[in-house]
């Protein structure tokens, strides 16, 4: 059980993150699909 709550914070965060990219690339003058696109193909890079 505890697995599944960790999984659903993770799924949140990843999802938080994917939102403040696209929004950071709208801001830099990309059109709301350009944006979306280059967050759900590259995304904010969290792993080291």
């Amino acid at each position: 059980m505890i697995a599944f709550i960790d999984l659903a914070g993770i799924i949140v965060r990843n999802s938080i993150l994917l939102i403040e990219f696209a929004r950071q690339r709208i801001d830099e003058g990309l059109t709301l699909e350009d944006a979306v696109i280059e967050a759900a193909s590259s995304g904010p890079s969290i792993y080291y």
